[in-house]
């Protein structure tokens, strides 16, 4: 088939060599067809490829990319938060209403968790009588600690911890120790000191472990946890 580009307007000559043209058809040479101006194509533009609908590959040449930096499962951003909210306590002794153990978690410096002495007045303290008290989070909930504080109470200096563990557990039987202070001395009345905790596992309980107090009772106002 012959192929003939002309203008939008078609002279009347041309018209004349158009009317030879269709003439030329009857001898086997096919219609001519007309393509005006702007349907013509740059014979020198590369045909468009069709969208592959895909991301480009890159040359055998092209630099690698970089890896984004790794993330690890436990790692966390932002400020630490307090910890405590809804769980369960537990203690050695519990207490009696208005110094009970819930007092040493309920983030009030002006309650305390008050135990007397055992084995009587003047006793020793002993291991089976040392006092704690733990912390369960609701919901089956874990968190990581990344410090906790003690608060002293109201009165008595002598009833303050002065050694103590910061223990950790999932089932309530098997504890791992996080923190141990030994010989810690509270200088005032409501003072609260704030101890670092190296761990990056989440645990659903805490317990706090007194060992040695200044006297021969025991009391702490308050005990708070914060992490993630």
């Amino acid at each position: 088939m012959l192929k003939f580009r002309l203008a939008a307007k078609i002279s009347p000559p041309i018209l004349a060599v158009w009317a030879v043209l269709e003439s030329l058809a009857i001898s086997g040479c096919g219609a001519p067809e007309l393509l005006f101006a702007d349907e013509m194509v740059d014979a020198a533009a590369p045909p468009e490829q069709p969208d592959a609908g895909g991301p480009t590959a890159l040359p055998d040449s092209a630099p690698p990319l970089r890896d984004s930096p790794g993330v690890m499962p436990d790692a966390r951003t932002g400020e630490p938060s307090y910890l405590i909210s809804d769980g369960r306590i537990t203690a050695s002794d519990p207490g009696t209403f208005p110094e009970d153990m819930t007092r040493a978690w309920d983030n009030d410096p002006n309650t305390k968790w008050f135990v007397p002495r055992g084995g009587g007045f003047g006793g020793p303290w002993t291991m089976d009588s040392d006092p704690w008290t733990a912390f369960e989070f609701a919901n089956n909930a874990t968190h990581v600690l990344t410090s906790y504080t003690i608060t002293s109470a109201n009165d008595y200096p002598e009833r303050d911890p002065k050694s103590w563990t910061l223990d950790a557990s999932d089932d309530g039987q098997t504890w791992i120790t996080l923190d141990t202070q030994t010989n810690q001395n509270f200088s005032a009345r409501f003072q609260k000191l704030s101890f670092p905790v190296v761990s990056s596992t989440a645990y659903h309980r805490y317990r706090f472990y007194e060992t040695n107090n200044n006297g021969w009772e025991f009391q702490v106002a308050d005990i708070g946890l914060y992490g993630y």
